[in-house]
């Protein structure tokens, strides 16, 4: 499945972070699933949020990796016309496919530390952009309600009620690893694993991030 304006999802008009919720769990319903583990990562981690807040009864376990959250010091996005500008070509997006170290920095991992499979990783992870067409208002969407909802601490964190997992890492930029622990504390069932690297998209930590995962979701580790 894709979320709201990704690959052949309608971004009906007035769409919203709620109804992207009600959209899941009528996914749910379509696969005649009661409950489900749901994983998220980045900008995907407010639709399993708000899955988790709006239809809980659905949700077994919550994992967010690497998830936009509210911050002392808000990640600043950039502006709409110059997102919608780089989204109109291909080119853009093309170039960092073959210059990911272009991508490494701000991703708050440099090029040169990583190793030849982190620099492949990133590499096969940005070629997961392409083509931008069919992805182009599911960027806008997340870039114009999802992330700012995010960074305006607009989810009652309080009332997610199932087990719930975040993930970052110790030099990641979204989200550090104190707006990570900040939000964990107000989930009455949190747990927090930070890495010693990988920056937001945790490269270098497959091998670890699916120890982790397979532990948290078969209930191995304490609640």
């Amino acid at each position: 499945m894709s979320r709201y304006g990704y690959l052949g999802s309608e971004l009906s008009p007035g769409a919203t972070t709620t109804g992207q919720a009600d959209a899941l769990a009528a996914l749910l319903d379509a696969l005649s699933l009661d409950r489900a583990h749901v994983v998220s990562l980045s900008a995907g981690s407010m639709a399993a949020a708000r899955l988790a807040l709006s239809h809980r009864d659905r949700v077994e376990r919550l994992v967010l990796e690497s998830p936009v959250l509210p911050a002392a010091r808000p990640l600043r996005l950039p502006p709409t016309f110059v997102l919608r500008a780089m989204l109109r070509s291909e080119r853009p997006t093309w170039l960092t496919t073959v210059r990911p170290s272009l991508v490494a920095r701000a991703s708050g991992v440099g090029w040169t530390n990583l190793d030849a499979d982190g620099q492949a990783e990133l590499a096969e992870i940005m070629t997961t952009l392409l083509p931008v067409h069919p992805r182009r208002a599911g960027m806008i969407f997340d870039n114009v309600v999802t992330a700012p909802e995010m960074l305006a601490d607009q989810l009652p964190w309080e009332e997610i009620s199932v087990p719930t997992l975040v993930v970052t890492a110790e030099d990641s930029p979204l989200p550090r690893p104190a707006a990570a622990r900040a939000v964990v504390d107000r989930l009455p069932r949190g747990n927090l694993l930070v890495l010693p690297r990988g920056g937001h998209l945790l490269l270098g930590n497959i091998g670890p991030l699916r120890a982790a995962l397979a532990a948290f979701l078969t209930d191995i580790t304490p609640r």
